[in-house]
C-alpha cells in the first residue's frame, strides 16, 4: 500500500511540474516557443540541432495559444506543405480520387467523430441538414488525407484527423499538414 502511495505522489509530482503555476510561467514557455519557432525559420538545420531542448519543451507542455504551430513545426509541416505539388484544397476537392468505397467509410464515421464536442454538434439547421461545419470540414480532411497519404481509408483515423482539427481550431489546412506524416508514419505500421 506505500509503494501505491509513493507512486501516486511522484506521478503527481510530475504532473504538477508539468501545469504552469502562473501566468508568467505561461508566457515563458509560451514565448520558448515562439523563439523555437523563429529560429527554425532564420537558421537551417535548427530543429534538428535543438531536438533534445524541443523535446523537453513538449514534455513539459504546449501552451494553447501556440499548440498548433507547435504541432506544424513537430511534424515539419511547413517542409511537407514545401515539398507537395499539390494544395489541400486540391486534395480535398478530388473526390473522383477518392475510392468510392472510402468515401462510404468517411460518411459513416465523419458523424461519429466527438459528436458532442462543439465544433462537430450540429444544432439548429445544420442538424436538419444531419451534419454540422465542423463534420463538413473532417470529411474534406478524410478526403484530402486518403488522396495525399496513397493508402485507403482506415477507421480510426477520424479521431487523428478530428483532433487535429480541434488543436487547430477548426483550420482545415493546418490540420492536414499536421494529419498527413501522422497518417503516413501509422500506415507504414500496418
Amino acid at each position: 500500500e506505500e509503494r501505491e502511495g509513493e507512486t501516486a505522489h511522484r506521478t503527481s509530482e510530475r504532473a504538477s511540474e508539468r501545469m504552469p503555476s502562473s501566468d508568467d510561467e505561461r508566457d515563458e514557455r509560451e514565448e520558448r516557443w515562439l523563439k523555437f519557432f523563429r529560429r527554425a525559420h532564420e537558421v537551417p538545420r535548427y530543429r534538428h540541432s535543438r531536438r533534445a531542448k524541443i523535446k523537453e519543451a513538449a514534455r513539459r507542455g504546449i501552451p494553447d495559444a501556440v499548440r498548433a504551430q507547435a504541432w506544424s513545426f513537430l511534424v515539419e509541416a511547413d517542409v511537407l506543405r514545401a515539398e507537395s505539388t499539390r494544395s489541400y484544397h486540391e486534395y480535398a476537392s478530388d473526390l473522383a480520387a477518392c475510392p468510392v468505397e472510402d468515401v462510404a467509410a468517411i460518411d459513416k464515421d465523419a458523424p461519429r467523430t466527438f459528436p458532442e464536442h462543439p465544433l462537430f454538434a450540429a444544432e439548429g439547421e445544420a442538424a436538419m441538414r444531419g451534419s454540422s461545419p465542423g463534420e463538413a470540414a473532417l470529411r474534406r480532411l478524410l478526403i484530402a488525407l486518403v488522396n495525399a497519404s496513397g493508402f485507403g481509408y482506415v477507421q480510426g483515423i477520424n479521431f487523428v484527423a478530428g483532433f487535429s482539427l480541434l488543436v487547430t481550431r477548426g483550420d482545415e489546412e493546418t490540420a492536414f499538414w499536421i494529419c498527413l506524416p501522422l497518417v503516413r508514419d501509422l500506415m507504414s505500421l500496418v
